[in-house]
């Protein structure tokens, strides 16, 4: 690999070429500042930006430092490449009494598919969005019915599909976000005879798409439609503040084909925008502010928006696109990847190219990796940068941050994989470290956790803070922060299993769903309550395992997805949606029992208890066209969700339903008693050592970052010839995940295979691909 990779940059060379172009010299470049013979990044930017010629020589510097570093490390760039209503609005009121979304932060309102204000219940079923009465206080759950339903396809021109993102509710208006694409015309000569020219065409229809993310308003008074609005860039993150709504976006730069002048393409065409209606307001080169040392590869827009006043205020950073968002009342925050170029090193790189130094291998690594934090600060539906700082280290999601008494705490595990080639060190550290406002470190607690374990879930709580890690035990940490300058580690509990997300019930319990069985591995669904009231010795109050064994599993939602959680501790229970599969017999006699729904839970804070109340099922006999999104409660009656049914019950009897409303079709895709084996037409261990998920859900969300998900199953006849693409692919650091079609039992959007599907970092579908050569021709570029 070295020596192809040198030969690459020889013929570079003798073409005139050199990566470097200036003359060594003894001092830092412009922007560093030298540490210990060692040139590193500064922390502030006087850079200004006032065209795209700054823009592309942002781009153009960076990527030629970034390919000198990698060369010797073995490893090669990749380059990214409405109805009318059908029930009535009855004048009776609804409930004051009933569930909120599962927030991180409170009075930070997260997006979800599923909502209720005591009255309605707003569902967004796959391209849908339908709207019930719930619940009145004459009728009460007798009032179930359907009152009108949004068609997103209907929301946008022809051809133009609306990828739903999530729902807000407040007492005056239903927000409904969603993500399109559209394509610029492209300006190329088209010559039949010429191969080049068709691929000319092709990359341009590619390169010079672009996202936007669409805000659309209703009046909850006769749920018509009042506002429109649209941001520039797909869709990262929002929250809403009172009747201020937070959006953030990005909008990936193709500056490989801006620099081929044939096709036309400028970087005007790419600067963020946003419109109120029709009106449409773009922002200029000056309004962007570079963050030094990320790939300045895509415009990462904040967009306060006033729901009031319809005011929109902007704050542009050029930089690599974010991966995880903390918001708190005052503050976004937002986590991407940051360099730091050794300059010096990089220089000698050059130097060993140009005189044909194959054997040449450095003493110190030519760059360092780190998270970069953007503090953006809000306040009535302004936004402006707060501060840029960088740490140690990646963050696991959302809840690896927060913020409290003008502190920032954080936790990261740094792992020193990119540097093999350089030293022998696969360490990996996991740390607590509290910063200032401007984000400078404040204190650090380093080793958590045994050797070679990872962070799997972190939750800030007041003065504390509670982390998971996880290789072969579950270590289960109370850190004291009431010092910034001195956080403690006060208890360690270690414990079989795992959990991968935590919720905390008051200031003594801690809830922990994940991983863990009766014989001490991690074959099962474990519940567990954690007492940590006192903070010296967290003990587990009481856990709940559903175990796994070779023909059943059972699998939550919520491990990935805390608004998937119903949390009512004034009821005295917690609900989740669960997967259940059950399978036996051989070849000619094989069955299959398949249930999906709602587990109920008691949970006694005052005893420190929990234990089942009851399940609320959906799916019907070895039917498994149901996925069930998540459960609310309206005073006394629990509602639970499904892509199918609306289900309504006592909260004390959850198990014996009173009411349901259908709303979706039952597609017949019932398992038989009997089943004859076909020969499959394509092997499907060919595909067995890439990376594999089990399920939709899980593929959706397996990465934190732009990915894409391959479904196939053995009707794919030609699916062999996509083995040199997908492992070219993967090699150049791609993200992606396989899905067997047949092994998946939740709802899926596909109904031909095999299918290729670009996820973005909420977990939403952004491109559906459906041919080999399509397929073939994306993982390529």
């Amino acid at each position: 690999m070295k020596k192809w990779l040198f030969a690459l940059f020889s013929v570079l060379l003798l073409s005139g070429c050199s990566l470097f172009e200036v003359e060594p010299i003894p001092a830092c470049a412009e922007g560093y500042h030298l540490e210990e013979s060692v040139c590193l990044l500064n922390q502030t930017s006087d850079i200004n930006i006032e065209s795209s010629d700054d823009l592309l020589y942002l781009y153009h510097t960076f990527k030629k430092k970034q390919d000198l570093a990698r060369w010797n490390s073995g490893i090669f760039m990749f380059e990214d490449a409405a109805m009318e209503k059908t029930g009535d609005l009855t004048p009776s009121a609804g409930s004051d009494d009933y569930s909120q979304t599962n927030n991180q932060v409170e009075g930070v309102d997260e997006m979800d598919n599923v909502l209720t204000d005591g009255k309605f219940l707003y569902v967004a079923n796959y391209d849908t969005i339908q709207i019930m009465l719930a619940y009145t206080v004459q009728d009460e759950y007798n009032a179930l019915s359907m009152v009108k339903e949004i068609h997103l396809d209907e929301l946008l021109n022809e051809n133009e599909h609306l990828y739903f993102n999530g729902m807000y509710v407040d007492e005056d208006r239903l927000l409904i976000i969603g993500s399109y694409y559209y394509y610029d015309t492209c300006d190329i000569e088209y010559k039949s005879d010429s191969e080049d020219s068709i691929t000319d065409i092709y990359l341009c229809e590619w390169y010079q798409s672009h996202s936007a993310t669409v805000v659309f308003e209703y009046s909850k008074t006769d749920f018509s439609l009042a506002q429109r609005y649209e941001f520039s860039g797909y869709y990262v993150g929002s929250r809403k503040i009172g009747d201020d709504l937070y959006i953030v976006t990005n909008e990936y730069i193709p500056f490989y084909y801006i620099d081929q002048e044939e096709t036309k393409v400028t970087l005007d065409n790419y600067l963020p925008y946003y419109k109120i209606g029709e009106n449409k307001q773009s922002l200029s080169y000056n309004e962007i502010v570079y963050n030094e040392g990320t790939n300045p590869s895509t415009f990462t827009t904040f967009f306060g928006l006033s729901l009031d006043n319809e005011t929109i205020s902007t704050q542009v950073i050029l930089g690599e696109g974010g991966y995880n968002l903390y918001v708190s009342t005052e503050n976004i925050y937002l986590t991407s990847t940051k360099w730091h170029f050794n300059e010096l090193v990089l220089r000698e790189l050059d130097q060993a190219i140009t005189n044909g130094d194959t054997d040449f291998m450095p003493k110190e690594s030519p760059y360092e990796i780190s998270t970069s934090i953007i503090r953006v600060a809000i306040e009535n539906g302004s936004v402006g940068v707060g501060a840029i700082g960088d740490v140690p280290g990646t963050t696991l999601d959302q809840f690896s941050m927060d913020e409290r008494d003008g502190t920032v705490r954080i936790v990261t595990t740094e792992n020193n994989w990119w540097w093999w080639n350089f030293v022998e060190d696969d360490t990996i550290d996991n740390r607590l470290m509290i910063l200032d406002m401007d984000l400078h470190i404040l204190a650090t607690l380093d080793d958590l956790g045994k050797p070679g374990e990872s962070v799997q879930a972190v939750r800030f709580v007041g003065e504390y803070a509670y982390v998971v890690t996880f290789l072969r035990t579950d270590p289960f940490y109370v850190i004291d922060l009431s010092n910034p300058y001195e956080p403690k580690k006060l208890s360690e509990l270690i414990l079989p299993g795992f959990s991968d997300y935590l919720q905390p019930l008051n200031e003594n319990y801690m809830l922990g769903i994940g991983y863990g069985d009766n014989d001490g591995g991690t074959q099962g669904l474990k519940i567990s309550l954690y007492d940590v009231s006192d903070k010296h010795n967290a003990v587990v109050a009481d856990e709940i395992i559903y175990p796994y064994s070779d023909n059943h599993y059972i699998w939550t939602s919520t491990v990935y997805n805390h608004k998937d959680l119903l949390v009512a501790l004034n009821k005295g229970f917690i609900a989740l949606p669960y997967t259940e599969n059950t399978w036996g017999g051989n070849a000619n006699n094989w069955w299959w029992s398949y249930q999906t729904g709602i587990l109920v839970l008691n949970v006694d804070l005052d005893e420190g208890t929990i234990s089942e109340r009851g399940k609320v099922l959906h799916s019907e006999t070895n039917q498994f066209d149901t996925y069930v999104y998540k459960s609310k409660y309206i005073a006394d009656y629990l509602y639970t969700i499904s892509s199918k049914y609306v289900k309504v019950s006592r909260i004390d009897d959850p198990s014996v339903v009173l009411n349901e409303l259908l709303i979706g079709d039952s597609i017949d895709l019932e398992v038989p008693g009997e089943v004859v084996p076909e020969e499959p037409i394509f092997d499907l261990d060919l595909f067995s050592d890439f990376l594999h998920v089990e399920n939709w859900d899980e593929a959706l969300t397996y990465f934190n970052q732009e990915h894409y998900v391959f479904v196939y199953d053995a009707s794919c006849e030609d699916c062999d010839k996509l083995i040199d693409t997908f492992n070219a692919f993967i090699d150049s650091d791609g993200s992606i995940v396989f899905l067997q079609a047949s092994l998946d039992q939740s709802a899926y959007p596909y109904d031909a295979l095999p299918a290729l599907y670009l996820i973005d970092t909420e977990g939403s579908i952004i491109s559906e691909f459906t041919t080999l050569d399509e397929i073939i021709d994306v993982l390529s570029y």
